[in-house]
């Protein structure tokens, strides 16, 4: 989809109508806003209210985990591994003894671009062959990787937060097939393939994604039982499958605040969407984006995309103020 087709540009574009704000857009990617001797600035999903270091700090997985855990926030750890195309950033330890030992401690592993987005890149890992072929696939477009425990997530979460307050928070629902106790995983899947758009096609099929089910020993021919559920995919990733659901439970808002907020105060962040994994162990914060997308949720439904126009509003308007 290019640019100026996004539902985000489309958003942006009313809000300066609405607000009589002067838009001069540079391939819908970068904006100028100006209005009464303001001007703001939006790059990609980025508003100009963040510092830019923090910014960086914050793509870089790494380096966002680290400072997490100095801090004692509870999150989804990240160890950053350079390509050995960089060598002078390189420690004097092996990246890939480093992998292997990680390997062999956890036994299940995540491995993605240090700076990716969307769920590009993105390799759960359980050998070493799908180690070195995740490693290889990644290191041939960044300069770094970052490895994690794979985590058994039971519900991922995203918050956007402003100036402090959380505006909205949303559950990433990956796409699934339900059981009749009558017909087999691939009779099933054919049924939801049937009913799917090329883009959701698209996501599905990611050469990226290793759907657990095709493994077991009957695979695909399995017959689910009435009202048996099977996930189809492993990641959590709007832009790759799963739907933006809004969260109206108050437990689990009360749950996902306890662990945004510090870590928003942590990076001094004014505007930015936090992701939330619900583990065994409890919530904790898998990635902070500074970039704010609500494409997803803005598509859900008439509701949800004014909940994103106006969130997007205060931050334009906070920025121009």
């Amino acid at each position: 989809m290019a640019n100026w087709e996004t539902t985000f540009t489309k958003i942006i574009r009313e809000i300066c109508d609405e607000e009589n704000i002067n838009l001069t857009s540079f391939d819908d990617w970068a904006y100028c806003l100006r209005k009464n001797g303001r001007s703001g600035f939006i790059y990609g999903y980025q508003f100009g209210l963040d510092n830019a270091a923090v910014s960086a700090i914050l793509k870089d997985k790494s380096a966002a985990s680290e400072m997490m855990r100095s801090a004692g926030i509870d999150h989804v750890p990240h160890w950053c591994v350079m390509s050995p195309a960089h060598p002078e950033f390189c420690s004097l330890d092996s990246g890939w003894q480093f992998l292997d030992e990680t390997l062999r401690t956890y036994f299940d592993l995540v491995v993605k671009d240090n700076q990716g987005t969307g769920g590009q890149l993105v390799f759960r890992v359980r050998t070493k062959p799908e180690l070195e072929k995740a490693c290889h696939e990644i290191f041939r477009t960044a300069p770094a990787l970052s490895v994690s425990p794979y985590v058994d997530i039971k519900n991922e979460y995203r918050a956007i937060v402003l100036d402090g307050d959380i505006r909205v928070a949303f559950s990433k629902e990956r796409p699934y097939i339900m059981g009749d106790g009558v017909h087999s995983v691939k009779e099933l899947l054919a049924e939801k393939i049937a009913h799917m758009t090329t883009n959701q096609l698209k996501a599905l099929f990611s050469y990226e994604k290793q759907p657990d089910f095709l493994s077991d020993s009957k695979g695909a021919d399995r017959i689910l039982a009435k009202g048996e559920g099977l996930v189809l995919e492993w990641k959590h990733n709007l832009g790759q499958g799963a739907a933006a659901r809004p969260v109206a439970d108050t437990d689990v808002l009360t749950q996902i605040r306890s662990v945004v907020l510090p870590a928003v105060k942590l990076f001094d962040l004014r505007f930015a969407s936090v992701d939330v994994v619900e583990t065994e162990e409890g919530y904790k914060i898998l990635e902070i984006n500074s970039g704010v997308m609500m494409e997803n949720l803005a598509a859900t439904d008439e509701k949800c995309y004014e909940v994103a126009k106006e969130t997007y509003r205060s931050a334009i308007l906070r920025m121009l103020d």
